[in-house]
């Protein structure tokens, strides 16, 4: 148990949010974030102890950079390769060393970067009374973005 915590000990209602640690993120992929691979032990090391406990969520592209808009728009004429009109539909699943926890961790799907636009995954944890998340994220940190630029 980690001591030190200034709320007290992490309960039994916790889960573990663990953001589009998917395909389109690693590897020789254009969004390829350089955190991925040293990030991705230490997720999957937490994961494994208790599975069911673990959320993931999944980032799905704009189907092409014409049904997005605002800076949605501008991104994706950016990076038209990266909408799911052209991406290989196996690179929107989470890396195998994770997916292989699903079930029973659950995966929701979102459309924009943030997870909690839609709604579906809050009314899940609150549904479940949730009261504590521990977040990892590689994608998109100020240090990978320091990287990757």
């Amino acid at each position: 148990m980690a001591t030190g915590l200034r709320f007290g000990p992490i309960g039994p209602r916790a889960k573990h949010l663990c953001v589009d640690m998917q395909g389109i993120f690693t590897g020789s992929s254009l969004w390829a974030m350089p955190c991925f691979e040293r990030v991705l032990p230490n997720i999957h090391k937490l994961v494994a102890l208790q599975p069911a406990d673990s959320v993931f969520t999944r980032f799905i592209p704009a189907d092409d950079p014409a049904s997005t808009g605002g800076n949605w728009h501008r991104y994706y004429r950016k990076w038209p390769m990266m909408t799911l009109e052209h991406l290989d539909h196996n690179k929107l699943d989470l890396v195998p060393v994770l997916l292989n926890y699903v079930p029973p961790a659950s995966v929701f799907d979102k459309r924009v970067y943030s997870p909690w636009y839609s709604g579906e995954l809050q009314a899940a944890l609150t549904k479940s009374r949730v009261d504590t998340l521990l977040a990892r994220q590689c994608v998109f940190c100020p240090r990978c973005l320091a990287q990757s630029t």
